[in-house]
């Protein structure tokens, strides 16, 4: 995988980096995209890039007629620092949890 940095329209500029080989089908968020069938959100993983927590919505992708899998689409959402200072503050017993949760409108 290479990164490039980019002008304001989007154009490749300049080259950042090249990272080790990545093969998204190891990934939480296709996994759980591939198990749903349908759209959906992954688990709160560590980013391949950042290492930062991220959660991902996904959508497998299927051939015109439904029945071969293509691929997954997903689009990211790293959790902001925020975010991570607030449950990283919180006083919890030592047989508590957190949860982050998103309830369906």
């Amino acid at each position: 995988m290479h990164f490039h940095g980019i002008d304001v329209r989007g154009n490749r500029r300049f080259f950042l980096e090249e990272v080790a080989p990545y093969d998204p089908r190891l990934r939480p968020w296709y996994k759980v995209a591939i198990a749903a069938g349908q759209p959906t959100w992954s688990p709160v993983y560590l980013d391949f890039t950042t290492k930062l927590p991220t959660v991902t919505a996904s959508i497998p992708v299927y051939e015109k007629w439904g029945y071969r899998l293509l691929g997954v689409c997903g689009a990211d959402v790293l959790l902001s620092e925020e975010l991570r200072q607030f449950l990283n503050n919180l006083q919890i017993g030592e047989s508590g949890q957190a949860f982050i949760f998103h309830g369906a409108d």
